[in-house]
């Protein structure tokens, strides 16, 4: 019985692992741990109503090493002025997903969002990188 089960889970796990393989979308974009940031043009996100929130969509995560992974988000005048939008953190530190920071009503119809990932330890910088599906501004957090 219990070899049944231990079947089972194994099925589960490798039904998992090609999953995690599959086709990234061409709009797919590469962030290397230690390298420049995003940047995501405000007028070529989409936008549900005001955008109250900045919603990060990571589909994969190399992080062999399993070190922590941070990001920050910041909007991007047309001037270069910079401002602080908030942060996320992936857990565990090779998880994907679905993230939001609270946009503050900061974000205007010109510029930029500016995705940034926390420094890294060199020892293992040159293994981690994420791919982000796409970022939007959004009114609700779904679930």
């Amino acid at each position: 019985m219990w070899l049944r089960g231990l079947l089972g889970l194994a099925l589960l796990c490798a039904a998992l692992n090609v999953a995690g393989d599959a086709e990234l979308p061409d709009s797919a974009k590469s962030l290397k741990a230690n390298g420049a940031p995003l940047l995501y043009p405000v007028r070529c996100l989409e936008r549900t109503g005001e955008g109250k929130f900045v919603r990060v969509d990571i589909d994969r995560v190399r992080n062999p090493g399993v070190v922590g992974l941070a990001f920050q988000v910041h909007f991007q005048d047309k001037g270069d002025a910079r401002e602080y939008l908030g942060s996320f953190a992936l857990f565990p530190a090779n998880n994907p997903g679905r993230f939001i920071v609270p946009a503050r009503g900061l974000i205007g119809s010109e510029g930029e969002i500016a995705l940034t990932m926390d420094p890294v330890p060199e020892a293992d910088a040159e293994n981690v990188e994420v791919w982000v599906r796409s970022i939007d501004l959004v009114d609700e957090v779904d679930p």
